[in-house]
């Protein structure tokens, strides 16, 4: 792709994502969630990215397992690093 397209796309993704965001977001009052956010335990986060890196990891292999029945071989660093 070249760069110009490239460029373009990533600022299309980022325009897309950030009015996502702000559909999801607009009623939420900053000050509520700021206050959200301040309460959040992070010793409570640890145990939540190990089970959604375990995900991601599953659903790699689980990928992996469909490409290489159609014909595709890849290694499964790089189809992770891609998912």
């Amino acid at each position: 792709m070249p760069k110009a397209k490239s460029k373009v796309f990533l600022v299309l993704k980022l325009a897309i994502s950030g009015l996502l965001a702000w559909l999801f977001y607009r009623r939420i009052a900053v000050a509520d969630l700021v206050t959200a956010i301040a309460g959040i335990q992070l010793l409570m986060l640890i145990p939540l990215f190990g089970i959604l890196l375990f995900n991601s990891f599953i659903s790699t292999v689980k990928w992996r397992i469909f490409l290489t029945a159609s014909g595709f071989k890849t290694k499964l660093g790089r189809l992770f690093s891609t998912y």
